[in-house]
């Protein structure tokens, strides 16, 4: 009986649709409540949009406050939405990952040297773009009926696409790694409660 090479089977398999190896080889697919998780991504998504303003507040009067506020944001930003299950426009959820998923964890360290990358482009784009504003013309920093500029706006757009970028490729690069894992281990699926925050 002929049997393909073993690189040929796991490029077979590489190549196949994700959601025919899921959910049994993927360990990020459980349907279980995980409190731990739930505490955690709670906490995350309060300190983003509750904790940012006081944040803000607090660091925009000293030096480069206003860059070092914006990381710590930009950081909870991106790891919410990195391993988080949100919905879509058209209805479909994205799937969450697990912190302590067994092809999750051998990516942080990829994961945290893009994330300096990331927060490096962040300043060096927020500084520079404060160090031209006095330079802009008038209706830039015309301030509408919230007391934000158009210059504000154009930023935090900026920092918003920069920051869904890196979202999009952090995800991509997990889904690359799952579909790794899903190929040469094919029980992966089994999952203990501690595999599910």
């Amino acid at each position: 009986m002929y049997h393909q090479p073993l690189h040929a089977r796991l490029e077979r398999t590489l190549d196949q649709p994700l959601q025919q190896q899921r959910p049994y080889s993927d360990p990020c697919r459980v349907t279980s409540f995980s409190f731990a998780r739930f505490v955690l991504m709670a906490t995350l998504f309060l300190c983003m949009t509750v904790g940012s303003l006081p944040l803000f507040f607090l660091l925009m009067k000293r030096p480069y406050g206003f860059q070092a506020a914006s990381a710590i944001v930009y950081t909870i930003f991106a790891v919410f939405f990195t391993f988080a299950r949100t919905g879509t426009r058209t209805g479909k959820d994205v799937p969450p990952y697990m912190f302590t998923c067994p092809a999750v964890q051998p990516e942080f360290s990829r994961l945290l040297r893009r994330h300096l990358g990331f927060l490096v482009v962040l300043f060096a784009l927020q500084t520079a773009a404060l160090a031209i504003r006095p330079n802009l013309p008038e209706w830039w920093k015309i301030k509408d009926r919230r007391g934000a500029t158009p210059f504000d706006l154009a930023l935090m757009l900026l920092c918003f696409g920069l920051g869904y970028t890196q979202v999009f490729t952090n995800r991509s690069l997990l889904d690359h790694a799952h579909r790794e894992f899903s190929a040469l281990s094919p029980s992966g699926g089994e999952q203990t409660e501690s595999q599910r925050l």
